[in-house]
């Protein structure tokens, strides 16, 4: 309980969060929707989400405690235990972050599983875990290079030209953060209508420079924002802390909001999705805020 009620005060004060799943309390998936305010990190109980990740994820809890302390080297950073044994990753190397934190949060979420382990629901570990492992094996400059599409088809690029109502919501929704980048780092940014033109050599070569500069875990949280938004733009407003996830969820998703407006809701299917989003959009904003 001591760690829950320092968890919730450290996010807090930190940044803000409305939990859309018990995933928490339950095994459900962890869902959570980050902005820059004032959170309520793991509260459990705002929406749910009756889902449950894959059988074959299932581990039973083998620890009883959780808790946190600095390490040795390097100096300043913290790791996990687990009734006072070291957390690992899954390349079994000891798991450390750069700070108390982002420890304590990674903390929270092994505490708050129940009688099982559901991995996929503990993003935040995840995140970490790719920072820590890189389990691709790929240079830094690879895994820069394999962000790139999401550069030159930024999908705030590309606008509807059939359906006036949606090309005006995109219009209205995605320019400001569109001029926000321009302004920001200085380039121009294509914007058409046709799935045949590609942003110019200056934007990528803007954004490439922005991820050389990342460390490892702000690297691995904004690899994950732009594979899940589909956008160098929404990612790095989110690295620079311009957009919240819940705000970056919004305009990935305006396309396919629009249609549900119009057609209807999937529940099970739409639902799964959108929460999905939201969580992945949320870990990638904690990591990024904590470890930059």
């Amino acid at each position: 309980m001591a760690l829950l009620q320092r968890g919730l005060k450290l996010a807090s004060s930190s940044f803000s969060f409305s939990c859309l799943s018990t995933s928490i309390w339950t095994s459900t998936p962890l869902a959570v929707v980050a902005s820059s305010s004032s959170p309520a990190w793991l509260s459990g109980n705002r929406r749910l989400l009756h889902s449950k990740p894959s059988s074959q994820h299932k581990i039973r809890r083998f620890y009883k405690e959780v808790s946190i302390k600095s390490t040795e080297e390097p100096d300043g950073w913290f790791t996990v235990l687990l009734d006072n044994r070291q957390l690992k990753t899954p390349k079994k190397l000891p798991f450390m972050v750069p700070n108390e934190e982002l420890a304590e949060l990674v903390a929270l979420e092994w505490d708050c599983q129940e009688k099982e382990l559901f991995p996929d629901t503990m993003y935040i570990t995840s995140l970490c875990n790719v920072a820590l492992d890189n389990k691709s094996g790929l240079t830094k400059d690879e895994r820069i290079n394999n962000l790139v599409p999401f550069a030159e088809t930024d999908t705030l690029s590309y606008r509807n030209d059939g359906i006036t109502d949606l090309h005006n919501m995109q219009k209205d929704e995605w320019n400001p953060l569109v001029d926000w980048f321009a302004k920001r780092y200085n380039t121009d940014v294509m914007t058409t209508t046709t799935l045949f033109e590609q942003q110019h050599d200056q934007f990528v070569e803007k954004v490439v420079e922005e991820l050389a500069n990342m460390n490892d875990f702000s690297l691995a949280a904004t690899e994950l924002a732009m594979d899940t938004a589909k956008s160098a733009i929404i990612a790095l407003a989110m690295y620079e802390g311009e957009i919240d996830a819940e705000h970056a969820s919004r305009l990935s998703r305006l396309e396919l909001e629009f249609q549900v407006e119009r057609f209807g809701e999937i529940e099970w299917a739409h639902t799964m999705e959108k929460h999905d989003t939201q969580a992945r959009l949320a870990a990638a904003a904690v990591v990024m805020k904590l470890a930059k």
